[in-house]
C-alpha cells in the first residue's frame, strides 16, 4: 500500500482512483490494449522498413513490453490523505495501477514532505500553518470575526439605544473618557455599570417596550449576552466552517481563535466574538447620534485614493485567485491522475512513448512544487500580518480604537497574497524553465499600484476628481455651445413626456399615461392687436332649457291625469283577467301534453325510417306526421320514396293497398351476386299507425285542441295591464326630466354668474372628439390630412374644421336634449283633460267596460279542470311500451342489416380478387408458398393497401387519439378519412374530435375494424343534428369510395360516434375497385 498526500480535494482523488482501478481492469481496455499493441507493430514496422534499421522493432518490443509488464499488469492499493479534512470516507482503493499508484504516492509524498518541512522550518504557529488552515487562515479567519453583526433585532435595537442614551452622554457629561470605550479590550466591561441618572427605552423579549434607568438597562444587556451567545455561536461555527458537522466547527472555532494567541490576539473565541459585535454595534450607533467629518488636505486625500484604489485592484483579483488557484490545482491533479490510462496507450507507441512518460511524470513533479510555494507565501504574510497586528496594538487584544486598523491589516494581507498564488502556477512552471524565467512577474505584480499612483497624483495636481458618474451611450455631433452662465438650481422630475415640433411651429406632446396634446401658440403671430371668433353657447342652452320647461310640464299634468283615471278600474279588470288566464293555464298544460305526445310518436317514427330504411329526414318527417294524424299510410297516393344510407340503395313505392319492397342487388362482372331484402316501410307505418298508443295520441290531440275558446279575455287582460305601466313609466320619466332640468337649470345659472362659455376653454375636448370623428368612417369625405394642430391650413382642412367644429357644439347641444328629454317637434303645453272628474263617472266607466268585456268571452266554468287525467295517463303508458317496442325493433333490424351487407361485400370483393388473380394463384396452398418465397406483392393481396401507422397522421391533423385505439398498422386508405374528418369538424366549428376506436378485434362479425379499414370518432359531446351534418360534409369529402354514418344510441348516447370505412364496390356496383 502507498499514501497519497492531498490538501483539499481528497474526496475527488478517491473517486479518480476507483475509477481508473474499475477501467483499467475491465476486458474492454484490455482489448483496447491489444488493438494499440498491433497499431503500434505495425507502426514498428513501417518504421525500420524505412529506415532500414531493425534496431526500431526491437527498441519499441523491449520499451512496450516493459511499460506492459511493470506499469499496467502490477496493482497497488492507494490510500489517500488529505491534511485539512481528515473525514475522508473510503479512502483506501485497491488494484490501482502500479505506474499511477508509485508515481502519484512518490511526487504527493515528496511535495507533503517538503511542505511540512518548510513550516516546521517556519516555525508558524499551528493554527496558521497553511497544511493546517490553508493560505492565510488566521487574517481571513479573524476578517471574518470583525464582520460579525448581531442579528438578534430586539438585542441589536437594545444596544443601540444603550450606546446613544447612555454611553456617548455619560462621555459628554465627563463620567468616561473616549479612552476608557475605544481603548478597552473588553467593551462590555467598559460600558458599564449604567448611570441612574439617565434612561433609555428598552424592548422586552415578549415585544412590549418601557422606560428604564441606564444602569437597569445595562444590567438586561449584560445578562443576556450569554442567552444570545449560546444560541448564536453554532451558527457562526457553521457559517465559518461548512461541511462539517455543528459539534466539530463550534470545537475547531473555540480552539483555532484561542491558539492565535501566537499571534498577539490573546482572547478567547467567546470574547472576540462578543467584541466584534459590540465595536460593530458601536459604529452604527456613533453613525446614527452624530454627523460630521473634517477636511483633509488634498495630499492626504491623494494619498488614501492611490491606497484605496491599489487594495481594490488587488483585491478584486485576490478574491478570485484566493478562491479558484487552490480549486485550480485540485482540478489538475485529478486530471493528470484520470488521464493515466489514456496516456498509457500513447506509451506503447514507438518513437514517442517514452517522451510521453517522461512528459506525465514531469507533470506529477510540477504539481508537487506547488505545496512548498505555497508554504512559503503563507509564511512571508502570515509574518507580515503579526507585524502588522503589534504595530496597531493588538496585543492587548482588539478594541475599537484599533478595530478599523485590524481590518484593513487583514483586508491588505488578503489582497496581496490572493494576487501573490495566481502567480504560483506560472512561478512552479518558470522554476522548471530557470529562475530568470519568472522575473517578469515581478512588473506585472506591481503595476496596478503603479496605475493607481499615477492617476492620483494627476487628479491631485489637475483638481478634476470624478466620482459616481454614469454615462451610457452620449452622442455629440456637430456642437458648439458658447458663453453660456446660468447659477440657478433647477430639477425635473415627475412622469415622463415626449415633445414633437411640427414644420409650422407647433409643437405636440405625448404623455406618460398615453394621452396627448398640441401647444399651438408658438405658430400663431403675437400682434398688437387679437382676433377672435366665437359660438354663442349659452343661447343654445337657454333654448334647450326653454324647451325642456315644456317637456316637463307636459309630462307631470299627463302622469297626474293618468293616475286619476285608470286607478279603480285597472283593479277591477285585473281580476277577471286572473280568473280566465287560470282556467286557460290548465287547458294549455294538457294541451301541451297531448301535442308532445304526437310529437313524440312522429319523431321516433321519422327516425326509424332514417335509420332502417334509409329515406331522407325531410321525407321521413312528412310520411311519419301524416300517419300519426290521419292513422293511414300511403292510402291514395301513388309515388315513390327513394333513399340511401350507406351503401345501401333502394325505392319505396306506395300504392293503396300499403304494398311496397325494398332491395339492394350488386352485380359483379363474374358472376356473383347478392341480394339483401328490406321490411316494407309501409308495412311498418300502418302497424305502427293502428297501434292503442298511437290511437289515443290522436284523440287526446283533438280533444285537447277544441278546448282552447277563451284567448280574447286573456289578451284583454294584458291590455289593461299594459296601460297601468303606462301610467307608471309617465310618473318616472316626469321625475326624471325634473332632475335633469334642475341639473342644466344650475350649470346655466352658472354660466350666467360666472362667464362660462366665454372663459371655459374646451380646446382639449375638442382635441379628443376631432380625433375620434376623423377615424369614424361616417366622415370618410373629410380631408383625413387634417388634425387639430394645424396653423397654415388648406382651404379643405379649414372646411374639415369648420364641420367637426359644428358637430361638436351640436354633438353637446344634443347630449343635454338627450337629458332633459327634449325631441325636434315638442308637443304643445296642454293636453286634453277627460270628460269625467267624479268616482261615480269612474266606476259607471269601470262597470261598463268590464260588463263588455264579460259578454265578449265564452260561457265556461272556470272552476274546475277540463283535463281527463285518467285518459291522459293511460295514453301516455302505451306510447311509452310503442317507444320502447320500437327502439328494440329498430337496432335488431339494423344490427342485421349492416352484419348482412358486409358480409355481402366481403364476398363480392373476395370473388372479385380471385377472379382478378392467377389460377395458380387460387390453388390451395399456392398463395401462401408464393407470398413466403417473396414472388407475391402485397399491393396484390385481394383486401390489401399497405398497412402503416396514421398515429402521426392524427396528430397532424389535431385529432386525439382514446387510449386502447389502435392506430398501427392500419389501411393506407384511411389516411385520407382522418385527414377529411378533421377538416370538416373544424370547418363546421366542431370541438377537438377523438379517435375512440380503430383496428380492434371486439368488433362483430363483418366489422372492417380488424382490417384496419375502419374509424370510429367520438361523438356524445355533440348533438344529433350537429353529427348528421358531420357526417354528410365527410361523405362528401371522401367520394363514394367510403361509407361514413352518425351511429346513435337511444338507450346510451355516451356510445354515439361517426363510423367511417373503406368499402370500394366492386365494377358494375357503385365504384370500381382502386
Amino acid at each position: 500500500m502507498i499514501e497519497v498526500f492531498t490538501v483539499g480535494g481528497g474526496e475527488y482523488l478517491v473517486n479518480v482512483f476507483n475509477a481508473v482501478a474499475s477501467w483499467s481492469g475491465s476486458g474492454g481496455y484490455r482489448g483496447l490494449i491489444r488493438v494499440v499493441m498491433v497499431m503500434a507493430f505495425t507502426w514498428a514496422l513501417l518504421v525500420t522498413a524505412w529506415n532500414m534499421d531493425p534496431r526500431a522493432l526491437l527498441k519499441w518490443f523491449m520499451q512496450a513490453t516493459l511499460m506492459y509488464l511493470v506499469v499496467m499488469v502490477p496493482t497497488i492499493s492507494v490510500k489517500v490523505t488529505d491534511r485539512t479534512n481528515p473525514g475522508v470516507t473510503a479512502a483506501v482503493v485497491d488494484n490501482v495501477p502500479v505506474g499511477l499508484g508509485l508515481v502519484a504516492g512518490f511526487t504527493s509524498q515528496i511535495g507533503d514532505y517538503l511542505t511540512r518541512a518548510a513550516e516546521t522550518v517556519f516555525a508558524m504557529p499551528q493554527v496558521l500553518n497553511y497544511s493546517t488552515g490553508g493560505m492565510i487562515y488566521g487574517a481571513k479567519l479573524l476578517d471574518a470575526t470583525q464582520g460579525l453583526r448581531i442579528d438578534d433585532p430586539v438585542y441589536a435595537t437594545n444596544l443601540n439605544e444603550h450606546f446613544k442614551q447612555c454611553v456617548f452622554y455619560d462621555i459628554l457629561l465627563g463620567r468616561k473618557t473616549y479612552d476608557d470605550i475605544l481603548k478597552s479590550s473588553d467593551l462590555l466591561t467598559a460600558m458599564g455599570p449604567g448611570s441612574v441618572a439617565l434612561s433609555q427605552q428598552y424592548i422586552y423579549p415578549d415585544g412590549t417596550s418601557g422606560i428604564v434607568t441606564c444602569e437597569t438597562a445595562y444590567s438586561f444587556i449584560r445578562n443576556g449576552w450569554s442567552n444570545y451567545y449560546a444560541i448564536a455561536a453554532p451558527k457562526i461555527a457553521a457559517q465559518f466552517f461548512p461541511g462539517i458537522p455543528v459539534a466539530q466547527a463550534s470545537t475547531r472555532l473555540n480552539n483555532d481563535i484561542s491558539n492565535m494567541n501566537a499571534a498577539g490576539m490573546g482572547s478567547s473565541s467567546g470574547q472576540l466574538v462578543r467584541q466584534a459585535m459590540f465595536i460593530n454595534a458601536l459604529t452604527e450607533a456613533r453613525d446614527s447620534f452624530a454627523s460630521g467629518s473634517a477636511q483633509g488636505s488634498i495630499d492626504a486625500f491623494a494619498q488614501t485614493r492611490a491606497d484605496i484604489q491599489t487594495r481594490n485592484t488587488y483585491s478584486t483579483i485576490a478574491s478570485g485567485a484566493m478562491k479558484w488557484v487552490p480549486l485550480l490545482n485540485i482540478v489538475l491533479t485529478v486530471v493528470f491522475y484520470s488521464l493515466f490510462p489514456i496516456l498509457f496507450l500513447l506509451m506503447l507507441l514507438p518513437t514517442n512513448g517514452m517522451t510521453v512518460a517522461k512528459g506525465y511524470i514531469t507533470g506529477f513533479f510540477y504539481l508537487a512544487a506547488w505545496g512548498p510555494l505555497f508554504v512559503i507565501l503563507n509564511m512571508i504574510f502570515m509574518s507580515r500580518w503579526q507585524d502588522s497586528l503589534a504595530s496597531w496594538g493588538a496585543n492587548g487584544g482588539m478594541t475599537a480604537a484599533n478595530f478599523s486598523g485590524i481590518s484593513a491589516v487583514n483586508q491588505d494581507v488578503g489582497a496581496l497574497a490572493g494576487y501573490m498564488i495566481m502567480s504560483v502556477p506560472f512561478i512552479a512552471a518558470g522554476m522548471a524553465k530557470g529562475a530568470m524565467a519568472i522575473a517578469s512577474h515581478s512588473a506585472s505584480f506591481l503595476s496596478p499600484s503603479q496605475n493607481a499612483a499615477e492617476q492620483a497624483a494627476a487628479e491631485a495636481t489637475t483638481g478634476n476628481y470624478s466620482y459616481g458618474n454614469a454615462s451610457l451611450m452620449n452622442r455629440q455631433i456637430n456642437t458648439l455651445s458658447r458663453d453660456q452662465y446660468s447659477t440657478a438650481p433647477s430639477f425635473h422630475t415627475g412622469a415622463g413626456s415626449i415633445h414633437q415640433r411640427a414644420g409650422d411651429g407647433a409643437f405636440t406632446r405625448y404623455n406618460e399615461d398615453g394621452t396627448f396634446a398640441y401647444d399651438t401658440s408658438q405658430g400663431i403671430s403675437n400682434l398688437g392687436f387679437a382676433i377672435s371668433a366665437s359660438k354663442d353657447y349659452g343661447s343654445q342652452l337657454q333654448k334647450g332649457l326653454s324647451q325642456g320647461s315644456g317637456v316637463v310640464e307636459q309630462k307631470r299634468v299627463a302622469a297626474n291625469d293618468s293616475w286619476a283615471t285608470t286607478r279603480t278600474e285597472t283593479a277591477r279588470l285585473f281580476d277577471t283577467a286572473q280568473t280566465s288566464a287560470s282556467a286557460t293555464t290548465e287547458e294549455g298544460r294538457s294541451l301541451q301534453s297531448s301535442i308532445a305526445q304526437v310529437q313524440d310518436l312522429s319523431s321516433s317514427w321519422s327516425n326509424t325510417l332514417q335509420t332502417q330504411f334509409g329515406m331522407t329526414k325531410s321525407e321521413a318527417d312528412k310520411l311519419a306526421r301524416d300517419t300519426v294524424l290521419t292513422g293511414r299510410g300511403g292510402i291514395g297516393a301513388s309515388g315513390a320514396v327513394t333513399g340511401k344510407r350507406g351503401p345501401l340503395s333502394g325505392q319505396v313505392d306506395g300504392k293503396i293497398g300499403i304494398d311496397g319492397n325494398s332491395s339492394d342487388r350488386r352485380n359483379t362482372e363474374q358472376g356473383v351476386s347478392t341480394q339483401n331484402a328490406n321490411t316494407d316501410a309501409y308495412q311498418w307505418l300502418e302497424k305502427e299507425s293502428n297501434s292503442e298508443a298511437a290511437r289515443q295520441a290522436r284523440e287526446s290531440f283533438y280533444r285537447a285542441t277544441t278546448s282552447s275558446t277563451d284567448s280574447q279575455v286573456r289578451g284583454l287582460g294584458q291590455e289593461v295591464s299594459q296601460d297601468l305601466r303606462h301610467s307608471q313609466s309617465l310618473s318616472e320619466e316626469a321625475s326624471r326630466a325634473e332632475e335633469q332640468y334642475q341639473r342644466w337649470s344650475s350649470e346655466f345659472s352658472q354660466f350666467e354668474r360666472d362667464g362660462y362659455a366665454l372663459n371655459k376653454n374646451l380646446s382639449q375636448d375638442f382635441v379628443r372628439y376631432a380625433q375620434t370623428a376623423m377615424m369614424d368612417p361616417q366622415n370618410r369625405h373629410l380631408d383625413q390630412s387634417y388634425h387639430p394642430g394645424l396653423v397654415n391650413m388648406t382651404t379643405t382642412q379649414a372646411m374639415t374644421q369648420d364641420a367637426l367644429l359644428k358637430q361638436f357644439m351640436d354633438d353637446r347641444v344634443e347630449k343635454m336634449h338627450r337629458d332633459l328629454g327634449v325631441v325636434p317637434n315638442a308637443p304643445a303645453g296642454t293636453i286634453t283633460g277627460p270628460s269625467f272628474s267624479t268616482a261615480d263617472d269612474i266606476r259607471a266607466i269601470g262597470a261598463a267596460g268590464m260588463a263588455d268585456i264579460a259578454s265578449r268571452g265564452p260561457a265556461v266554468d272556470v272552476s274546475g279542470t277540463a283535463r281527463d287525467v285518467a285518459l291522459e295517463d293511460n295514453v301516455r303508458g302505451r306510447l311509452d311500451g310503442s317507444v320502447a317496442r320500437l327502439d328494440d325493433y329498430g337496432q335488431g333490424m339494423r344490427a342485421t342489416l349492416l352484419g348482412d351487407r358486409r358480409q355481402a361485400d366481403s364476398l363480392s370483393a373476395t370473388a372479385e380478387a380471385r377472379n382478378d388473380s392467377w389460377v395458380i394463384r387460387t390453388m390451395p396452398g399456392v398463395a401462401a408458398a408464393l407470398t413466403a418465397v417473396g414472388l407475391d406483392n402485397a399491393a396484390d393481396a385481394p383486401l390489401g393497401g399497405h398497412r402503416v401507422n396514421l398515429g402521426g397522421v392524427a396528430a397532424t391533423a389535431g385529432l386525439g387519439v382514446k387510449g386502447g385505439a389502435n392506430l398501427s398498422s392500419m389501411d393506407s386508405s384511411m389516411a385520407s378519412a382522418l385527414t377529411a374528418a378533421a377538416a370538416s369538424a373544424h370547418a363546421l366549428g366542431l370541438p377537438q374530435r377523438v379517435v375512440t376506436s380503430a383496428r380492434d378485434s371486439q368488433h362483430s362479425r363483418g366489422s372492417l375494424h380488424p382490417e384496419g379499414k375502419g374509424l370510429d370518432l367520438r361523438g356524445n359531446d355533440i348533438s344529433v343534428a350537429q353529427g348528421r351534418q358531420w357526417a354528410r360534409d365527410v361523405r362528401e369529402r371522401l367520394g363514394p369510395e367510403y361509407d361514413v354514418n352518425f351511429e346513435t344510441f337511444r338507450d346510451n348516447p355516451a356510445n354515439n360516434h361517426l363510423h367511417i370505412e373503406h368499402d370500394p364496390k366492386p365494377r358494375g356496383g357503385r365504384g370500381h375497385k382502386r
